[in-house]
């Protein structure tokens, strides 16, 4: 479909690699979670990233979770307790550290910041925090995160806006021209929660002229005169 590239970094080579590693049998819990998300819908909101976790838990092709990579190919990582000749693959690593910043599971105080836990992720991130996190919770025996919420992309020019995409925003250069509330307020206008939101400055200066300037402006300056 992208010629053999990544569709995210479009200058990067797809390539195919055959190595052994550990799995989770996270297979076995797939129909537990099915139930649970139907169970409580609103566990992961907006509902059209419910429903696409459901299509991933209902895909027969999902299969278990890959936990490690050979220490000979990635000699950063953690390595696996029980075989120093792999390390952790990093989500499996990475997703535990919202108990261990809470104190679990020494600090009996863990259990009472657990409970009151909600997620806040990009949609590229749903699968690893809507399919496997609430797996590996239920596998552990440990209560679910209260609600997972999932945002959309700021892009521009049609490209998700990411540091590896080398395509950033100087927000705080534009906070010293514009305004830190002002370039809030255009972004919390100009993006609907789940969906993607086109950013330019040109659009930025286009919501403060027709929303704070003409709009709001207007509307002070009316109730200022009728009070005088």
């Amino acid at each position: 479909l992208f010629g053999g590239r990544c569709p995210d970094h479009r200058s990067r080579h797809i390539e195919s690699r055959r190595e052994t590693n550990y799995f989770f049998r996270s297979s076995r819990y797939h129909d537990w979670l099915v139930a649970e998300l139907e169970r409580n819908p609103s566990l992961i909101e907006p509902e059209r990233y419910r429903n696409e976790v459901l299509a991933m838990l209902r895909d027969p092709g999902l299969g278990d979770l890959c936990i490690s990579r050979p220490r000979e190919r990635l000699d950063w990582g953690i390595a696996l307790p029980f075989d120093e000749g792999f390390v952790a693959y990093v989500w499996a690593d990475a997703l535990i550290t919202y108990l261990t910043a809470i104190g679990y599971p020494d600090d009996p105080a863990w259990t009472e910041r657990w409970a009151g836990a909600q997620h806040l992720i990009a949609k590229e991130i749903l699968k690893f925090h809507g399919v496997l996190w609430p797996i590996m919770l239920h596998a552990a025996g440990i209560p679910l995160y209260r609600a997972l919420r999932v945002h959309g992309y700021w892009t521009l020019g049609g490209q998700k806006i990411s540091k590896s995409a080398t395509n950033l925003v100087d927000a705080l250069g534009l906070k010293d021209v514009y305004g830190f509330e002002t370039l809030r307020y255009f972004m919390l206008r100009e993006m609907s929660f789940g969906l993607d939101a086109e950013f330019s400055e040109e659009a930025l200066v286009a919501r403060i002229n027709a929303d704070l300037a003409n709009d709001l402006g207007n509307l002070v300056s009316r109730s200022l005169g009728m009070l005088g």
